[in-house]
């Protein structure tokens, strides 16, 4: 047989039984397999590619689009947490300056030689206020019993079980600081809220009561 210059034309030469060992290709074991895995591969690339590449490509895009969004929305978060950030150091800003202009009230000067924090470098500006701020602001942590319920009996009990001010009249103390200690419950949260309920159905019942102090 002439020899073959092209692999299309030897296919089919193969084909047709037109071989050198006079038969065609399909009936050996090796060349056979090539053929049906070929045109296995070939078929299952021409159904993806009318049938789910699409998909794939869609749903790739989806997932670009998604994560677009969800960079934007990021932006956008950041942007309104900065704008929350500098409202609270805002009012910050003014709680501090307003303290310090009570402080200065005549009212106060019989009690108070000096301010020792801020200093007037640390009021002159907003910067170095915000320095100041982040170095000297904290958070407290259940803050309780600085004026505790108690019995008369008892020396350092400032409100009744009213939470009347002992010797005060019409003065109440109505929060955590009433709690003789701190709840071992989890956090006093929950006893805070039950302490105001009370208070109110106190004031609702008119069961407020003088201390006799």
């Amino acid at each position: 047989m002439e020899p073959l210059g092209d692999i299309g034309t030897f296919l089919i030469a193969q084909a047709e039984g037109g071989g050198d060992e006079g038969g065609s290709f399909l009936v050996s074991p090796a060349l056979g397999l090539m053929f049906w895995t070929l045109l296995a591969f070939g078929v299952t690339m021409f159904v993806l590619s009318k049938l789910a590449f699409p998909r794939i490509g869609e749903a790739l895009e989806k997932r670009a689009n998604a994560i677009r969004e969800n960079i934007e929305a990021s932006e956008r978060q950041r942007e309104e947490a900065e704008k929350l950030l500098e409202e609270y150091r805002q009012r910050l800003r003014e709680a501090v300056r307003l303290c310090v202009r009570l402080l200065g009230d005549p009212a106060f000067q019989a009690i108070l030689e000096h301010r020792v924090s801020p200093t007037d470098a640390e009021l002159a500006s907003d910067a170095a206020l915000d320095r100041w701020l982040l170095q000297t602001v904290t958070t407290s942590y259940h803050v309780s019993g600085t004026c505790k319920m108690g019995p008369d009996a008892d020396p350092m009990a400032v409100v009744d079980q009213y939470c009347n001010v002992k010797g005060v009249q019409g003065l109440s103390v109505v929060d955590a600081s009433i709690m003789p200690r701190i709840p071992r419950s989890g956090g006093c949260h929950a006893t805070v809220l039950m302490i105001g309920e009370r208070a109110v159905a106190f004031i609702e019942a008119a069961l407020r009561q003088p201390t006799g102090v």
